[in-house]
């Protein structure tokens, strides 16, 4: 019975750490956060309102619904999960959550 014993304790341990193994977490570049967007003035970069514009879409429903399209000039829209107040400045906000408007018109 002694001999039987080691090997049931080995399988027991190895049943038990693989019970608590840690789920590896896929980074996805698919999976976009919603914000609610808010309108920014041209030239000083600040919200205008702090009613959204569009309540909890992301970035690419955004563009896809309105004539602000994600381009080179000034930021028109600026996304948030907070609600943000007017006269905040958004030109320090990451580039997936402002959206430029066309340096042509």
């Amino acid at each position: 019975m002694k001999k039987y014993l080691f090997g049931i304790f080995a399988i027991a341990l190895a049943i038990g750490f693989s019970a608590f193994t840690n789920v590896r977490k896929v980074e996805s570049n698919s999976i976009q956060t919603t914000y609610d967007w808010y309108a920014v003035d041209l030239n000083t970069g600040l919200v205008t309102s702090a009613t959204p514009i569009f309540d909890d879409l992301t970035e690419a429903e955004v563009i896809s619904s309105q004539s602000c399209q994600d381009e080179t000039g000034r930021i028109c829209l600026a996304g948030s999960n907070s609600p943000l107040m007017v006269d905040e400045d958004v030109t320090g906000f990451p580039a997936d959550r402002k959206i430029i408007e066309s340096a042509a018109k």
